[in-house]
């Protein structure tokens, strides 16, 4: 996503892109350009020779069985739960100052044998009532 933000983007690997037309990149060249000064407007889009054009310009490959191939389900539910943790723990040490844009001066090493959760996650609650507070 930040590659197409900056307009890094490459048409690779070649065995996605092998059955793409030409005329296919040179349109997502255009949808795909930084200034808007200079990026294809709808209309221009709608009329563009891969869009408007003959048909037989589109080419006939079939991409889907290539995305299936290289998209697993599993590893992108994997991914989004993650995500969903670590949002979750972020918020539950808001309370502790965490993310709050302050740099600690001392900053410690985690505890291997404080109170984890049920998820195997350091439980910040009890922690943080453990220890004593000490001045920076």
């Amino acid at each position: 996503m930040q590659a197409i933000l900056v307009a890094d983007y490459s048409f690779t690997p070649l065995e996605y892109w092998r059955g793409v037309s030409l005329s296919a990149r040179a349109f997502i060249k255009r949808c795909l350009t930084i200034d808007p000064t200079k990026r294809m407007t709808s209309h221009e889009a709608l009329s563009h020779d891969w869009i408007a054009g003959p048909a037989h310009d589109r080419g006939t490959e079939d991409l889907l069985p290539t995305v299936k191939k290289n998209f697993n389900a599993r590893r992108t539910l994997h991914k989004a739960i993650d995500t969903v943790r670590a949002i979750n723990q972020l918020r539950a040490g808001g309370g502790m100052g965490i993310m709050d844009g302050a740099q600690s001066h001392r900053p410690e090493r985690v505890d291997t044998a404080a109170p984890r959760d049920k998820d195997g996650d350091v439980n910040m609650d009890s922690k943080a009532k453990s220890q004593p507070a000490t001045a920076a």
